[in-house]
């Protein structure tokens, strides 16, 4: 998964309402957007969802989703895991991807029980 991808799944997890921003360009990014009104105002963006470099959003969703990390010294990398299934562990140098990537797997199983 891409970072967008990775943001707009976490986004649609959490329940926010969001849009993408810039779509197709560079720069594109997941932008947080106002709730609907009904009154014909359209919805403005007011903000940047990535907990992929906000740190403390990352850590808020980790204790949310009950999301464990520990790291592998020797390969520099973050596990990020729940449960205790060893298919369940997602292992990646920057610690906010894998604990996202835990977070999807997570959502997607209790989708598909």
């Amino acid at each position: 998964m891409t970072d967008l991808e990775i943001c707009q799944k976490i986004a649609e997890i959490e329940g926010v309402h969001w849009m993408p921003a810039y779509p197709n360009q560079p720069n594109e990014f997941v932008g947080l957007i106002s709730e609907n009104d009904f009154c014909g105002t359209p919805p403005e963006l007011i903000g940047k969802f990535n907990p992929l470099t906000d740190k403390a959003l990352c850590f808020d969703l980790m204790v949310k989703h009950e999301i464990g990390i520990d790291y592998v010294t020797l390969a520099r990398r973050c596990q990020a895991f729940y449960g205790t299934d060893i298919s369940q562990n997602f292992i990646d140098k920057n610690p906010q991807r894998a604990i996202c990537l835990a977070i999807i797997a997570k959502h997607e199983g209790l989708n598909n029980d």
